[in-house]
């Protein structure tokens, strides 16, 4: 479920083309630009949907925190972003990894992110998806 991570960063980072998209598995900076957006694509959670002797439903909610510096024009920066990424990812199904078949992600929520005492502010989207794990027993 990890092998999602560079399909959602290479979708965000085609649908903003002045942000900074990054996976939380790369080793690249993370320190947010002047007058850009940063976006971090993360797996957030794998909850179980159905389950029975032979296969599982397994969901993969991904967060993407977007983030800005405080200053003029951050608002509108940080509003285009999330608009961008909405229209990105919800709705859109992954191509299959390793021959399986993933839903299509929908959003679920979105967050303020943690306080900061560096000047940046943002707000973090949950999105869910799930696949069917088969049992080699």
């Amino acid at each position: 479920m990890y092998a999602l991570e560079p399909q959602i960063v290479a979708r965000l980072a085609q649908a903003l083309p002045d942000a900074q998209v990054v996976g939380w598995s790369e080793d690249a900076s993370r320190k947010v630009p002047a007058n850009k957006v940063l976006l971090v694509v993360r797996l957030d959670d794998t909850p179980v949907n159905t389950s029975n002797q032979k296969a599982a439903s397994i969901g993969a909610a991904w967060s993407v925190a977007l983030a800005a510096r405080r200053g003029s024009g951050s608002v509108d920066l940080l509003d285009g972003a999330f608009d961008a990424s909405f229209q990105a990812l919800h709705d859109w199904a992954p191509e299959p990894v390793r021959g399986r078949p993933w839903d299509y992600l929908h959003y679920r929520r979105a967050s303020p992110m943690p306080d900061q005492d560096d000047g940046v502010f943002g707000v973090v989207m949950y999105f869910e998806t799930a696949a069917i794990y088969r049992s080699g027993n």
